[in-house]
């Protein structure tokens, strides 16, 4: 089933109420690279603390709640609310980080791949890249950007 597909089924089954899932079987959307790929040039820049990359779960699962393997001592719980796909068939995730004040999720996924931005605790960001090299193809880097940088 394709992302698109997938995405679809999940607006549907979120606007009907109908996902739920125990804490005990919450779903994870990350999972770890490995081995992990080159990083491709223009990954970091000042303002970076760290990167990793990650693979979508492809396993057809739906769910309001999922968990966020950032890095390995950062894990997030999201509480995605709306889920919107436009024209071009990308799909944009809305979404809360459970305990951490009402702080925002965005997730688009889409053809050119995936983007998006989770605020975290502490006031710790996180932004989600699709970088295409031709030694690994697509992959999928988070970054934990420390906003203090911006201002040096």
């Amino acid at each position: 089933m394709s992302r698109t597909r997938k995405a679809a089924r999940l607006l549907g089954l979120l606007s009907l109420g109908l996902v739920l899932f125990a804490d005990a079987a919450l779903p994870e959307i990350f999972l770890e690279v490995v081995p992990a790929p080159p990083e491709p040039a223009g990954l970091r820049d000042r303002s970076v603390v760290r990167v990793r990359p990650v693979r979508i779960n492809e396993k057809p699962r739906v769910a309001v709640l999922l968990g966020m393997s950032l890095f390995p001592d950062v894990t997030l719980r999201v509480r995605w609310t709306n889920a919107e796909t436009n024209q071009e068939g990308s799909t944009v995730w809305h979404g809360t980080v459970e305990g951490s004040g009402g702080r925002q999720a965005l997730l688009v996924m889409g053809l050119g791949g995936v983007q998006g931005n989770v605020d975290g605790p502490g006031g710790r960001v996180f932004q989600l890249r699709s970088y295409r090299t031709a030694a690994s193809g697509t992959a999928i880097w988070v970054r934990e950007i420390e906003q203090k940088r911006f201002r040096d």
